[in-house]
């Protein structure tokens, strides 16, 4: 999302295809021109490149990394969210294996 700007000023237009959930903050973003859920792919591309390799295209460096913090923020017709719900599924067996910092029943 850093380079949104960078993209927009070699005169690309950004559109974002992303989980609904994060749709209301990438429109907030300087440089991005259209976003829509990755359920709503309408409108054909010329191009298409993965966000993880801009900073290969740009040759980006430590020094260079672009964008001013914060770069997202939240819409100023919603709320913050008073808690946080995460979006990545948990894994099926995850409660069955054992977890860092607890004992487990069968040692002493």
């Amino acid at each position: 999302m850093r380079y949104t700007k960078l993209l927009q000023d070699r005169e690309a237009s950004v559109t974002m295809h992303l989980p609904a959930p994060l749709a209301g903050l990438a429109s907030e973003l300087e440089g991005v021109d259209v976003v829509t859920s990755l359920d709503d792919r309408g409108k054909e591309m010329d191009y298409g490149v993965y966000p993880l390799s801009l900073p290969h295209i740009f040759g980006t460096t430590l020094r260079s990394i672009p964008g001013s913090c914060p770069y997202l923020s939240i819409p100023a017709d919603r709320s913050p969210p008073t808690r946080v719900v995460s979006v990545i599924p948990r894994h099926p067996r995850a409660e069955s294996r054992p977890r860092l910092g607890r004992k487990s029943a069968t040692r002493e």
